[in-house]
Parts: C-alpha cells; structure tokens; sequence
C-alpha cells in the first residue's frame, strides 16, 4: 500500500462507508491474507462467540464494553455481506433493504393506519401474527417452524424454545411439564458448572 492509500484509511473518526471501506480492503487480493481466506462456514463460531459476549456485557451491565462487542458482531455481519457479494449471493443493501421493510411491515401500528398498540405485549402480539400470516403465505408448516430453531443455540435453550413453540402450534403438549423441569435442571447444572469455571479462573489468576 502507497503512502497516499495508506493515509486515506488513517483518520481520527470514522463512519460507516470507511468502515465497509476497510472490511472491504481486507477482503482484496493485497488484504489479510486470514480475512481473504474466510468463508460462511469458517467464521460461523465467530458469530455465535460475539453474541454471546455481548450477552456478558449486557449482564454485567458493562457499556463500555458491549460498545465494543456491538462492533465485533458487526464485523461478523460486514464480513458475511462482503462474502455474499464477493459470491453473486446477496449484497449487504439487500440486506438493509429485507430489514427495513419488514419493520415496516409488521409494525402497521406505527407506520400504517392501525390503532397504536397500548402496551409492550400488544406490539409484539401484532408483530407475532403478522409473521404468522407470512409464514402461511409462504406455505411453512407447523413442524417445519419447529425444525427450524436454529441447533446451534445451546442445548438447553433450545430444548426451552422447541416446547414453547410446540405449545403455541399444538396447545399443551404431552410431557411437557416433565420436560421443562428436567431442563431448569439443566439449567441448574449448566449455571454451577459456569460458577465452578469463574472460581477456578479465579484462582488462577490470584
């Protein structure tokens, strides 16, 4: 890279065209070579790695720090659009424009002539009926909805949301008391081996 190329992506702030700019840049054939490399599949964990750290920062109600994490997962984001493109797939203004008119349309409460909705729970009943309908006019099942919760959520997470789907399509579902608390057993499992893992590192680093 030239002295006047290297200057032009040297600033003091930076907004979002500079910002795909680089990613971008990354991505040519004088980029990164790790950057030129990376595929849908291979920078897939790194998707699910940075929601999860945003999840921490939220928790521990770190802005700082979910700032920075917020940018991490938006890198995923660009990176996957550049890809896309790169691969006649989809372009990251596709993706922006899908988005945008889907706000729009199961919002009709805020953007169309419906009624305000009242409450929080309303607007998401609106917007939960609204995707319901697309989801028949797209001809997907009942089953198919539950096939498609995605099977990298953690396994209790997504055993939770299976049931609960199951009972929005089907009503109470047989066993599903039993195995709802079979997964807050999990969860209970799942939260004293994270409290056992932070007291070891802990101790390490003391």
């Amino acid at each position: 890279m030239d002295r006047e190329e290297r200057e032009a992506f040297l600033k003091e702030e930076y907004d979002f065209e500079d910002l795909m700019r680089i990613v971008k840049k990354l991505r040519a054939p004088d980029g990164c070579p790790w950057d030129r490399k990376q595929t849908h599949e291979s920078i897939h964990d790194c998707m699910i790695e940075e929601t999860f750290e945003v999840i921490e920062a939220v928790n521990q109600h770190d802005i700082p720090n979910l700032r920075e994490e917020l940018g991490d997962v938006l890198l995923q984001v660009l990176l996957h659009s550049v890809i896309a493109e790169e691969e006649k797939e989809f372009t990251f203004e596709e993706v922006v424009d899908e988005l945008a008119a889907k706000l729009i349309r199961r919002h009709p409460h805020v953007f169309g002539e419906d009624k305000p909705a009242e409450s929080p729970e309303e607007g998401l009943s609106r917007w939960e009926s609204i995707k319901k309908k697309e989801k028949e006019s797209k001809k997907s099942t009942q089953v198919g909805e539950l096939s498609r919760i995605p099977q990298e959520l953690p396994p209790v997470m997504r055993a939770y949301k299976v049931i609960k789907k199951a009972e929005k399509y089907y009503g109470r579902t047989d066993g599903a008391e039993e195995l709802l608390e079979e997964i807050k057993k999990c969860q209970d499992a799942e939260n004293t081996l994270t409290n056992r893992i932070e007291t070891f590192i802990k101790n390490m680093e003391g």
